[in-house]
């Protein structure tokens, strides 16, 4: 996976622009970055993974389950298959609209 796109943004730097405050917004910051900067098919757990040491970050001792509670407490993520994760609207306008220095949440 290149986490450094050619005239893109990386991870890393959308990560620290983004600020998430813990397991469940760094999991949806780095599937919306999969899916809209990287214009990944397929997300799966496995990739969530790479992101997080790409990025530095501890990575939950379930990464399944985290994934599983973005969707199911926050409506961020969605799947009816786990190896086939895409963010929701609302998880979208969250990342967009309510995450990030300099924006009001």
């Amino acid at each position: 996976l290149n986490f450094w796109p050619t005239g893109g943004q990386s991870l890393k730097a959308f990560l620290d622009e983004k600020s998430p405050k813990n397991d469940l917004e760094a999991a949806l910051v780095t599937v919306h970055y999969m899916q809209h900067s990287m214009s990944l098919p397929k997300i799966g757990p496995a990739h969530v993974i790479t992101a997080f040491k790409e990025a530095g970050i501890a990575i939950p001792m379930d990464t399944r389950q985290t994934i599983r509670n973005a969707k199911k407490r926050k409506v961020w993520l969605n799947f009816s298959d786990i190896e086939d994760i895409r963010t929701t609207t609302q998880g979208d306008n969250f990342v967009v609209h309510e995450m990030g220095k300099g924006n009001s949440a």
